[in-house]
Protein backbone atom coordinates (compact mmCIF):
# COMPACT_ATOMS: atom_id res chain seq x y z
CA UNK A 1 0.00 0.00 0.00
CA UNK A 2 1.69 3.19 -0.99
CA UNK A 3 0.19 7.05 -0.64
CA UNK A 4 1.52 10.41 -2.57
CA UNK A 5 1.56 13.63 -0.63
CA UNK A 6 2.24 16.53 -2.70
CA UNK A 7 2.46 20.23 -1.22
CA UNK A 8 5.71 22.19 -1.60
CA UNK A 9 7.22 18.81 -2.52
CA UNK A 10 6.18 15.15 -3.23
CA UNK A 11 6.34 12.27 -0.88
CA UNK A 12 5.70 8.56 -1.80
CA UNK A 13 4.97 6.79 1.69
CA UNK A 14 4.82 3.07 2.53
CA UNK A 15 1.85 2.43 4.53
CA UNK A 16 1.60 -1.78 4.68
CA UNK A 17 2.45 -1.12 8.43
CA UNK A 18 0.06 1.74 9.54
CA UNK A 19 2.36 1.65 12.52
CA UNK A 20 5.54 2.12 10.77
CA UNK A 21 4.92 4.23 7.94
CA UNK A 22 7.97 4.15 5.42
CA UNK A 23 9.27 7.33 3.46
CA UNK A 24 9.97 5.55 0.16
CA UNK A 25 11.78 8.66 -1.61
CA UNK A 26 11.33 12.28 -1.42
CA UNK A 27 10.54 14.85 -4.46
CA UNK A 28 10.67 18.07 -5.75
CA UNK A 29 7.82 19.41 -7.88
CA UNK A 30 6.92 22.54 -8.99
CA UNK A 31 6.82 25.60 -6.53
CA UNK A 32 4.63 28.07 -8.97
CA UNK A 33 5.09 32.01 -7.70
CA UNK A 34 2.64 31.46 -5.18
CA UNK A 35 4.03 28.78 -2.37
CA UNK A 36 0.10 27.95 -0.71
CA UNK A 37 -1.18 26.39 -3.99
CA UNK A 38 -3.06 22.90 -3.63
CA UNK A 39 -1.92 20.25 -5.53
CA UNK A 40 -3.98 17.77 -7.25
CA UNK A 41 -2.45 14.12 -7.40
CA UNK A 42 -3.97 11.02 -9.84
CA UNK A 43 -2.15 7.63 -10.42
CA UNK A 44 -2.65 6.52 -13.69
CA UNK A 45 -4.62 3.05 -14.30
CA UNK A 46 -1.46 1.14 -14.56
CA UNK A 47 0.12 2.79 -10.98
CA UNK A 48 3.56 3.77 -13.15
CA UNK A 49 2.59 7.52 -13.79
CA UNK A 50 1.58 10.06 -11.42
CA UNK A 51 -0.18 13.30 -12.75
CA UNK A 52 0.53 16.33 -10.55
CA UNK A 53 -1.80 19.86 -10.90
CA UNK A 54 -1.74 22.54 -9.30
CA UNK A 55 -3.37 25.96 -10.99
CA UNK A 56 0.51 26.95 -12.93
CA UNK A 57 1.63 23.22 -13.81
CA UNK A 58 0.50 20.16 -15.20
CA UNK A 59 3.51 17.77 -14.27
CA UNK A 60 4.09 14.05 -15.02
CA UNK A 61 6.09 11.59 -12.95
CA UNK A 62 7.56 8.60 -13.64
CA UNK A 63 6.32 6.15 -10.55
CA UNK A 64 7.63 2.74 -11.85
CA UNK A 65 10.10 2.65 -9.64
CA UNK A 66 8.55 4.26 -6.41
CA UNK A 67 12.27 4.55 -4.42
CA UNK A 68 13.24 6.91 -7.35
CA UNK A 69 10.75 8.85 -8.88
CA UNK A 70 11.71 10.72 -12.17
CA UNK A 71 10.03 13.76 -14.21
CA UNK A 72 8.59 12.82 -17.49
CA UNK A 73 7.44 16.33 -17.97
CA UNK A 74 5.91 19.51 -16.59
CA UNK A 75 4.08 22.04 -18.76
CA UNK A 76 2.09 25.14 -17.86
CA UNK A 77 -1.41 24.44 -17.54
CA UNK A 78 -3.82 26.56 -19.45
CA UNK A 79 -5.53 27.27 -16.53
CA UNK A 80 -2.85 29.72 -15.22
CA UNK A 81 -3.53 32.00 -17.95
CA UNK A 82 -4.76 34.59 -15.32
CA UNK A 83 -2.03 36.37 -13.02
CA UNK A 84 -1.80 35.49 -9.36
CA UNK A 85 -3.99 38.52 -8.60
CA UNK A 86 -6.66 37.30 -10.31
CA UNK A 87 -6.08 34.05 -7.94
CA UNK A 88 -5.90 36.36 -4.53
CA UNK A 89 -9.92 37.07 -5.77
CA UNK A 90 -11.00 34.03 -6.58
CA UNK A 91 -9.36 32.10 -3.65
CA UNK A 92 -6.65 29.07 -3.73
CA UNK A 93 -7.98 26.60 -6.03
CA UNK A 94 -7.23 22.98 -6.14
CA UNK A 95 -7.75 21.53 -9.38
CA UNK A 96 -9.52 18.22 -10.03
CA UNK A 97 -8.15 15.47 -12.29
CA UNK A 98 -9.60 12.72 -13.99
CA UNK A 99 -7.89 9.83 -16.28
CA UNK A 100 -9.76 8.88 -19.45
CA UNK A 101 -10.79 5.21 -19.85
CA UNK A 102 -8.12 4.52 -22.52
CA UNK A 103 -5.04 6.65 -20.13
CA UNK A 104 -4.42 8.34 -23.34
CA UNK A 105 -6.56 11.94 -22.08
CA UNK A 106 -6.45 14.00 -19.23
CA UNK A 107 -9.46 16.42 -18.07
CA UNK A 108 -8.67 18.85 -15.58
CA UNK A 109 -10.81 20.88 -14.00
CA UNK A 110 -10.39 23.83 -12.41
CA UNK A 111 -11.48 27.78 -13.29
CA UNK A 112 -12.84 25.69 -16.52
CA UNK A 113 -11.96 22.42 -18.06
CA UNK A 114 -9.02 21.57 -20.06
CA UNK A 115 -8.46 18.36 -21.71
CA UNK A 116 -4.71 17.10 -22.13
CA UNK A 117 -4.02 14.49 -24.96
CA UNK A 118 -1.21 12.10 -22.94
CA UNK A 119 -0.83 9.54 -25.88
CA UNK A 120 2.86 11.05 -25.68
CA UNK A 121 3.71 11.87 -21.52
CA UNK A 122 6.81 13.54 -22.67
CA UNK A 123 4.97 16.23 -24.66
CA UNK A 124 1.00 16.61 -23.10
CA UNK A 125 -1.14 18.61 -25.29
CA UNK A 126 -3.87 20.54 -24.22
CA UNK A 127 -6.52 19.78 -27.03
CA UNK A 128 -9.59 21.43 -25.88
CA UNK A 129 -10.11 24.50 -23.29
CA UNK A 130 -14.16 25.04 -21.96
CA UNK A 131 -14.45 28.23 -19.74
CA UNK A 132 -16.77 28.07 -17.45
CA UNK A 133 -19.12 30.09 -14.88
CA UNK A 134 -15.89 29.22 -12.87
CA UNK A 135 -14.50 32.26 -14.98
CA UNK A 136 -16.34 34.40 -13.32
CA UNK A 137 -13.84 36.18 -10.38
CA UNK A 138 -16.56 36.80 -7.89
CA UNK A 139 -16.90 33.05 -7.51
CA UNK A 140 -14.34 31.06 -5.65
CA UNK A 141 -15.60 27.30 -5.78
CA UNK A 142 -13.49 25.16 -8.26
CA UNK A 143 -14.89 22.89 -10.29
CA UNK A 144 -15.79 19.12 -9.61
CA UNK A 145 -15.91 16.62 -12.36
CA UNK A 146 -17.04 12.80 -12.90
CA UNK A 147 -16.80 10.45 -15.89
CA UNK A 148 -19.81 7.86 -16.91
CA UNK A 149 -18.12 4.20 -16.61
CA UNK A 150 -18.04 4.28 -20.70
CA UNK A 151 -15.96 7.60 -20.91
CA UNK A 152 -18.40 9.04 -23.00
CA UNK A 153 -19.72 11.56 -21.06
CA UNK A 154 -18.13 13.66 -18.42
CA UNK A 155 -20.15 15.71 -15.59
CA UNK A 156 -19.02 19.14 -14.54
CA UNK A 157 -19.98 21.28 -11.46
CA UNK A 158 -19.21 24.88 -10.92
CA UNK A 159 -22.32 26.07 -9.91
CA UNK A 160 -23.65 24.90 -12.63
CA UNK A 161 -24.22 21.73 -13.47
CA UNK A 162 -23.06 20.36 -17.15
CA UNK A 163 -23.25 17.39 -18.98
CA UNK A 164 -20.55 17.03 -22.07
CA UNK A 165 -20.27 14.34 -24.62
CA UNK A 166 -16.61 13.95 -24.57
CA UNK A 167 -16.38 10.81 -27.22
CA UNK A 168 -14.25 12.51 -29.19
CA UNK A 169 -12.22 14.71 -26.44
CA UNK A 170 -10.77 16.84 -29.40
CA UNK A 171 -14.01 18.03 -30.10
CA UNK A 172 -16.17 18.30 -27.09
CA UNK A 173 -20.13 19.19 -26.81
CA UNK A 174 -22.36 20.33 -24.59
CA UNK A 175 -25.27 17.92 -24.17
CA UNK A 176 -26.84 19.86 -21.29
CA UNK A 177 -26.76 22.24 -18.48
CA UNK A 178 -28.91 22.84 -15.46
CA UNK A 179 -28.24 26.73 -13.35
Amino acid sequence: KTIFIGGMGLQIIDISDPEDPLILSSFSISKGSNQLIFKSLIVSPDETKLFISDIEYLEIIDISDLKSPAMIARVQDPASVRSTDDYKLTGLCKPNLLISNDAKFLFVAGFGLQIFDISKLTTPNLISSVHSRADDKSRSNPASIALSQDGKTLYYTDGSFWVYNVEVPRDITVISCFN
